[in-house]
C-alpha cells in the first residue's frame, strides 16, 4: 500500500515494488529458506497498469548472455496480413503461485513449464489458444510460434466459464515516474444499451493478475509484443 496517498472508503492506493529477482530454479529447503543459486537482482524500470507489461533492468549493470535472452518476433508488423490461426505454438511459463500453494511439502523446486498449444484466434493485438495447461500465476510467460526462436507475445490470462462479481473496493496504482499511461487500450469499447456490464475477477488489478484456468474449459490469451508501440519504445530506450 502506498503510504503517500490517503485511501478512501472506495479507493485504495498501492505502490509497485521496486526490487525483484530472477533465478533459473527455486528450491525451498527443510529449514524454510529459499536457495539463491544464480539469483540475479532486478529493479523496476517502466510499467503500464492497463496494458499489463513491466520492464526491468539488472541492478548490477551487467548484461545477459545471448543464449539467456529472447528476441522479439516482428513478423506481425513486417507481415501484417500473416495468418497465425491453427499454427502450433509453445508457451513457456512459470506459475509462481505454486510456491505459496505447496504448503505440506518440506522441500520443493519450481522451474519453467512448457505448454503446447494451437492458435485458435487472433486480432490485431492478441492471439488466443487453448488454456488447459495453465494455472493461476502462469501470466507473463512467452509464446513462440513453432519453429520460431523469437517470442511472439506475452501470456496474460486464461479465460474460463466461471462468473465473477465486481470488486467493491477500487484499487489504484499510485502515480510514479516509472508508470506509463500514454498508450491507450488498442481496442475501442463496444457500447450497447442492452449489454450487461463485464464482470471482473475479485482481488485483481489487471488481466495479467487474473490468470486463472479451471479444468479443460479455459482459453489462453497473449498480447502480441511488437504491436504495443509504447512498450517497444521503452525496450529500445533500455537497449541503447
Amino acid at each position: 500500500m502506498d503510504q503517500r496517498k490517503k485511501s478512501t472508503r472506495t479507493k485504495t492506493y498501492y505502490q509497485y515494488l521496486e526490487d525483484y529477482w530472477i533465478q533459473p530454479s527455486v528450491t525451498k529447503t527443510v529449514e524454510g529458506t529459499f536457495t539463491v543459486n544464480n539469483r540475479i537482482s532486478l529493479k523496476l524500470a517502466k510499467f503500464h497498469v492497463d496494458n499489463d507489461w513491466a520492464l526491468f533492468v539488472r541492478k548490477d549493470d551487467q548484461f545477459f548472455a545471448n543464449n539467456e535472452i529472447a528476441s522479439i518476433d516482428l513478423s506481425p508488423v513486417l507481415q501484417p496480413l500473416r495468418v497465425l490461426v491453427h499454427k502450433p505454438a509453445v508457451v513457456m511459463h512459470i506459475p509462481v503461485s505454486l510456491r505459496t500453494g505447496i504448503t505440506k511439502a518440506e522441500e520443493f523446486s519450481l522451474g519453467c513449464h512448457t505448454a503446447s498449444v494451437h492458435i485458435q484466434g487472433q486480432s490485431t493485438h492478441h492471439v488466443q489458444y487453448e488454456g488447459r495447461d495453465f494455472c493461476r500465476g502462469s501470466s507473463g510467460g512467452g509464446i513462440y510460434i513453432q519453429s520460431s526462436t523469437s517470442v511472439l507475445g506475452m501470456h496474460i490470462e486464461a479465460v474460463n466459464e466461471a462468473d465473477f462479481d465486481w470488486e467493491e473496493d477500487k484499487k489504484e496504482i499510485a502515480p510514479t515516474d516509472k508508470r506509463v499511461d500514454s498508450e491507450d487500450s488498442p481496442y475501442q469499447p463496444i457500447e450497447t444499451s442492452d449489454s450487461p456490464a463485464p464482470k471482473r475477477p475479485k482481488q485483481c488489478e489487471s488481466d495479467t493478475i487474473a490468470s486463472i484456468a479451471r479444468g479443460n474449459n479455459g482459453m489462453g490469451s497473449a498480447i502480441i509484443i511488437c504491436k504495443f508501440p509504447r512498450l517497444m519504445h521503452y525496450i529500445g530506450e533500455l537497449e541503447k
